[in-house]
């Protein structure tokens, strides 16, 4: 529950999965239809959403599109901390700008992602190695400044946001980009 879509099941041990979801599904489906006690039942519920999370987080994509969680290193628990040092640490300062860093790895060849993020890992030096990081191996698209309270509704802390599209594989000498302000 605390590391979600951050965990990849690419790097666990290749051990640690003995089948995948369509080897286990006649027996989770036999699971959920029997008739036991309810404890049962929910475990075998627990345990196939468990495994088509798995097989969802192992994909590839070729459009990944969200808006990422925004969460600060001070306000991160030692598990999310943890996590972010070992897998993502030119991200680690906010998990904004880690699932940037998780939703490329999400990224098949040709893939891309659009995010809405806060827009200060594209100028702070704080973030210039998650920035060069990102400029040798993907190639930006669009950069679109979306500025305070962006959304109004949810963000009621006026957060400075922008909508930022990456691709996998660098970007050729001729390649440009689209910058818009809509702030």
């Amino acid at each position: 529950p605390t590391l979600g879509s951050l965990i990849d099941p690419n790097q666990l041990p290749s051990d640690m999965f003995a089948a995948d979801y369509e080897t286990l599904l006649p027996y989770l489906t036999a699971a959920l239809t029997a008739e036991h006690a309810d404890d049962v039942h929910e475990r075998a519920v627990a345990a196939a959403g468990m495994v088509k999370a798995a097989e969802l987080l192992a994909g590839e994509y070729r459009l990944v599109v969200t808006n990422v969680p925004y969460l600060g290193r001070g306000k991160q628990c030692d598990t999310l901390k943890a996590h972010l040092d070992e897998h993502h640490p030119e991200g680690k300062a906010d998990l904004a700008t880690a699932f940037v860093l998780r939703c490329m790895q999400f990224c098949a060849a040709a893939g891309s992602t659009a995010l809405v993020t806060p827009q200060n890992w594209l100028f702070l030096t704080t973030y210039r190695s998650l920035r060069k990081t990102l400029l040798r191996s993907s190639r930006f698209d669009a950069v679109i400044w979306l500025g305070p309270a962006a959304f109004q509704d949810m963000n009621f802390w006026a957060a400075n946001t922008a909508l930022v599209i990456v691709s996998s594989g660098t970007a050729a000498g001729s390649h440009s980009f689209l910058g818009l302000s809509a702030s």
